[in-house]
C-alpha cells in the first residue's frame, strides 16, 4: 500500500508518517461488500475469484457455450 502510495500523481502532499497513520487493519466496509486478496495471491488466482465471486466466470462459461453452438 505505501509502495504504490508513493507513485502517485499526489505523493509529495501525503508523506509516509502521515499516511502510515490512517491505516487500519482490515477496515472494511458493513455487510461484507468487500474482499481481501492476499498479497501473494497470483494475477491468474486474483482474476480467477474475480470471475468466480463477481459471477461472470458463470457469464462466461454460458457465453462460451452459446458460441460453440452457434459455430
Amino acid at each position: 500500500m505505501v509502495a504504490a502510495r508513493f507513485t502517485s500523481p499526489t505523493a509529495a502532499e501525503v508523506g509516509e508518517a502521515e499516511l502510515r497513520s490512517w491505516y487500519r487493519p482490515h477496515d472494511l466496509l458493513p455487510g461484507g461488500v468487500e474482499t481481501v486478496i492476499p498479497a501473494d495471491s497470483s494475477l491468474a488466482e486474483t482474476v480467477e475469484r474475480v470471475m468466480r465471486e463477481s459471477g461472470l466466470a458463470a457469464m462466461a462459461d454460458r457465453d462460451n457455450g452459446i458460441r460453440s453452438a452457434t459455430t
